[in-house]
Parts: structure tokens; C-alpha cells; sequence
């Protein structure tokens, strides 16, 4: 059975903020919607579906680009059958891996004029992701543009609001190092590379650190959020109404204690800031503190692109191996997960 949408009409009004002046700077030859949020997550609340809104094909993978005359979606094997059924008549399928099937980059230098701007909101395109696309469409004398405003969050009328739900706490029992610990490893782990600053954007990576939990995206234990580490300084960028008394107690917001039983490597205190504030807090954190930012290539173009290049790690963040090398408690609580209950007859 089809499960095809019609999106012409989609279409018709992105098409037409892409050359709208009240939305971007100059006009737009191509716009790109990935996949991802702004926390370059696989899984997504339904908010930040967007290509999937854009396109009607609802696989977790894919990438689209829309030009004046055109529009195109570039997904892997996993979902040749599955895009077919829900794409209609106004996208081209592009079935990435096949030999036969241009890059999204050779595919713009194709249908592109003379000098073309291509958009992309840079929340949602990682650094790493930027850079040789970037590349490509300049050798070709072309232009990949950040765009500011989300053109797919204004023609969604009726977008869900961004999850806000509550926050819990995990015990060593489950984790086996409070999440003090973790930090003390983290500042040892930037001393190490000459960092000054750790900017943490995976909300895996944020949860994991300070030993919380959430249920913002579906079948995922994380919430939304940002994390800054300095030596000085911890600070949670987050919905203010997700962090209860509870939560307050658990990263100590409120104490007065100087915590000199954890560590002798700096505060850890947490201060909680608003979400949307991270891209001004970092713009002026870097021209404060001394020493190189650590932030991840794999975090969105928009927040590594506030930080001067030279001054720049763009390495895995120590969490990310952290927590790929289980300590006892966690082996031991993967066990268990995998014992299955015995019921007697």
C-alpha cells in the first residue's frame, strides 16, 4: 500500500523563503535539510523532524536538498524500498552507495547557475559534514551559506513543541563513579591536550557525564542540552523548568561547600544556564579564558565556527571514550540487563 504525501505545496512555499529577502540575506539556488537535530543526534524528538516533514519519507537516515526546479533525497540501502513508497512524484530518490548515484556535492555543481548559494541551517550540518561539501562548491565557484533562520520551522504550521520532560538521577550503584569523578578525569584529560575549554554538544555524552537521564527523544535516556568544562567552571545549558529541587541536589547548584573532598582540580559546582544561550556564552567565554577549546567536529558548524580556528581541538571529547570503557559497575549492570527472569510453571 502507498504511503506517499503530497508535498508540492511544501515545496512551493520553501521555495519561495528561499528567495524571500525577510528570510536570507541574498536568494537561495538550493537548500539542504538533514536528518539531524541540533545535537547531531541519529534519534529525534518529533520536532526536529524535519526532512521528514519536508519529504513524507520517515527512515532515520537520509539528506534532502531542494532547488529552484528540483528536489532530491539521498538515503542508503536500508531504505531504498521504504523511500520509494512514501516519496511522491515531485523528489528524486538518490540511492546513496551505488556507483551509479552522484554525491549530494557532484549533484549541486550539476544543477547549480553560475555562482550558487546553497543553504543549510549550520545547527543541524556538523563541521565535519561542512568542510569538504564547502569545499567541493567553492572549487566549483559556488557558495554553501549558513542560514540563520530554520526555513522548514516557519512553513510547518503545526510543528510539535520541543520535548520538555523531567530529568532523573542515577546513584554510583548504576554508574560507579559520581559524576565529580567524571569531571576530575576530564580536566586531567584537557591539561593533557592544553584545553582551556570543553564544549560538549552529543546529549549522550552530556547525560553520561553528570549521571542523568531524560526521555526527551523516544527510546533514548537523554534530554536536551549543551555542557561547558573549564578549569574554573561547569555549567548546563538546559529548560530551566526541567531542573527540579531533586536535580538541584544532585549537581550541587546550590551548595556552598567547596567540594574539596572531590577534587583539587577546580570548583564542581554546576551552574545552569538557558539552552539557547550557549552560542553567545561561548562567544564570550573563548575571548576570556586562556588555552585551546575542545569542541568536536562531529558538533554543528554553528558552534564550532564561533571558535578562531587556531585555537581549535577538533578531537573525540575524553567522554566519548570514557564511556566506551566500561568500569566494573557498568559491566556488571550490563549482565544483569541480560538476564533473563526465571518463571516457574
Amino acid at each position: 500500500m502507498s504511503t506517499k504525501r503530497s508535498t508540492c505545496h511544501l515545496l512551493k512555499k520553501l521555495r519561495g523563503l528561499m528567495k524571500n529577502s525577510n528570510f536570507v540575506n541574498e536568494q537561495l539556488h538550493a537548500y539542504i535539510v538533514p536528518t539531524t537535530d541540533a545535537h547531531q543526534s541519529e534519534y529525534l524528538a518529533a520536532c526536529d523532524k524535519r526532512r521528514a516533514y519536508i519529504s513524507g519519507f520517515d527512515g532515520s537516515a537520509g539528506t534532502a536538498i531542494i532547488t529552484e526546479s528540483q528536489a532530491a533525497l539521498w538515503t542508503d540501502g536500508r531504505y531504498f524500498l521504504q523511500a520509494e513508497r512514501q516519496l511522491d512524484s515531485s523528489w528524486i530518490l538518490m540511492k546513496d552507495g551505488l556507483t551509479t548515484t552522484p554525491s549530494m556535492g557532484e549533484w549541486l555543481l550539476e544543477k547549480l547557475p553560475t555562482g550558487g548559494r546553497v543553504g543549510v541551517d549550520p545547527l543541524l550540518m556538523s563541521h565535519e559534514c561542512w568542510k569538504p561539501l564547502s569545499k567541493k562548491l567553492t572549487a566549483g565557484n559556488h557558495m554553501l551559506v549558513p542560514v540563520a533562520q530554520n526555513l522548514i520551522d516557519i512553513i510547518w504550521e503545526d510543528r510539535p513543541l520541543p520535548p520538555n520532560n523531567p530529568l532523573i538521577t542515577l546513584s554510583t550503584k548504576y554508574t560507579g563513579l559520581t559524576w565529580q569523578e567524571k569531571i576530575l578525569f576530564v580536566r586531567n584529560k584537557m591539561k593533557e591536550k592544553g584545553a582551556g575549554i570543553l564544549v560538549v554538544t552529543a546529549l549522550d555524552e552530556v547525560a553520561w557525564l553528570f549521571n542523568l537521564r531524560g526521555s526527551d527523544i523516544e527510546y533514548n535516556p537523554v534530554f536536551v542540552s549543551y555542557a561547558i568544562v573549564t578549569h574554573e567552571f561547569i555549567g548546563i545549558f538546559i529548560e530551566e523548568s526541567k531542573v527540579d529541587s531533586t536535580i538541584l541536589h544532585h549537581l550541587e547548584v546550590n551548595s556552598t561547600q567547596n567540594n574539596s573532598n572531590h577534587t583539587t582540580v577546580g570548583p564542581q559546582k554546576v551552574s545552569i544556564y538557558p539552552y539557547h544561550a550557549i552560542k553567545d556564552y561561548i562567544s564570550d567565554l573563548v575571548e576570556k579564558t586562556s588555552g585551546k577549546v575542545w569542541i568536536s567536529d562531529k558538533s554543528s558548524r554553528a558552534l564550532v565556527s564561533l571558535i578562531p580556528k587556531h585555537i581549535r581541538i577538533g578531537d573525540l571529547t575524553p567522554i566519548a571514550h570514557m564511556k566506551a570503557v566500561k568500569n566494573s559497575t557498568e559491566i556488571e549492570g550490563m549482565r544483569r540487563a541480560h538476564v533473563r527472569p526465571h518463571h516457574s510453571n
